[in-house]
Formats: C-alpha cells, structure tokens, sequence
C-alpha cells in the first residue's frame, strides 16, 4: 500500500481520542476490545509511569 488513495487504504488511524472512540465502537463490541500490553514497555517505561 503506497497511500495514493485517500478511500482504499490498508491503515486507518483516528486523528484523535475522541474520534477513535466513536469508531472503535462502530466496529466492535465490548467484549471483543481486550487489554493489550506490548511486551516492550516494562523495558521502557517504569512501573508507575
């Protein structure tokens, strides 16, 4: 994907938190939205960041 069309894309990303809410709900349920923990952020960040 070379991002030449603005309708046919493989990505999409939300221009903010209040958009991605609204769409994460357009397209899930509650029960399949599940915590999600990159197993990188212990060596990036600390405990109580």
């Amino acid at each position: 994907d070379y991002s030449s069309s603005r309708q046919m894309n493989l990505v999409h990303a939300s221009d903010g938190e209040e958009s991605a809410a609204r769409e994460i709900n357009l397209y899930f349920d509650e029960n399949e939205i599940c915590p999600y923990t990159p197993t990188l952020t212990p060596w990036l960040k600390a405990a109580d960041e």
